[in-house]
């Protein structure tokens, strides 16, 4: 009998799901990309360069469109595969936990080129921050997933970090809008409107994130011995 180590059970050893949280990787890799490009908008836009925040926005709108048919392929391959169907749900909450990711960085990007505002440097580097932890989350989910097939427990470990993470952005994001309430630099009504839009944005990313990595959290408990 081949020993297998702790953490590793039987609906892990199955061919077929196995094959299809290698596809869904490959899937999460094209969303990273997009996360990606929004990193370089926000560091554009909150650097004056607004025409290279447009063309960064350009770009991931066409890469977004080929996500769209990468997570429809994954669920025909899911109605096709060989998955049970207990396992089959966990599965397709992951495909579209992942793909609520890709739809809310489609949003946020679309924010930042909607007018061109100045940022203060404090306020800069609050929205970098921000964006920086949410692609170490991104990071993170992808490990989690992987670790689907290989320790759970582990698997779970990387998931607590996303939810740490995940309040490190919100407490940034409260500091973020305290200065804006109380900076008398900020006085036209339509710029502070775009600036808490972009950091609600990059804000509700991070949490489409941690929901994505509930998910994950929920198919290893469900799955321990």
């Amino acid at each position: 009998m081949v020993e297998t180590p702790d953490s590793y059970t039987p609906w892990l050893i199955r061919k077929s799901e196995r094959e299809f949280i290698v596809l869904a990787l490959t899937y999460l890799d094209e969303i990273t990309d997009h996360a990606n490009l929004l990193a370089e908008e926000v560091k554009c836009v909150t650097g004056g360069d607004f025409n290279g925040c447009t063309v960064s926005h350009d770009l991931l709108n066409n890469r977004s469109r080929e996500a769209v048919k990468t997570r429809r392929q994954l669920i025909r391959t899911l109605q096709n595969a060989s998955i049970t169907p207990e396992n089959r749900g966990y599965l397709t909450r992951m495909v579209f936990s992942i793909g609520d990711i890709s739809s809310y960085i489609g949003s946020a990007s679309a924010r930042l080129t909607l007018r061109e505002v100045a940022f203060s440097e404090d306020m800069a580097k609050g929205v970098k921050d921000m964006m920086d932890k949410t692609m170490l989350m991104m990071s993170l989910l992808k490990e989690s997933i992987r670790l689907l097939t290989e320790d759970l427990e582990e698997s779970l470990v990387k998931t607590n970090e996303i939810e740490d993470l995940e309040e490190d952005i919100d407490d940034i994001r409260r500091g973020l809008l305290k200065e804006i309430l109380n900076d008398p630099a900020y006085t036209d009504p339509a710029v502070i409107q775009v600036l808490v839009e972009i950091i609600g944005s990059v804000e509700t990313i991070s949490d489409k994130v941690a929901a994505a990595a509930n998910n994950i959290e929920a198919t290893a408990l469900t799955h321990l011995p």
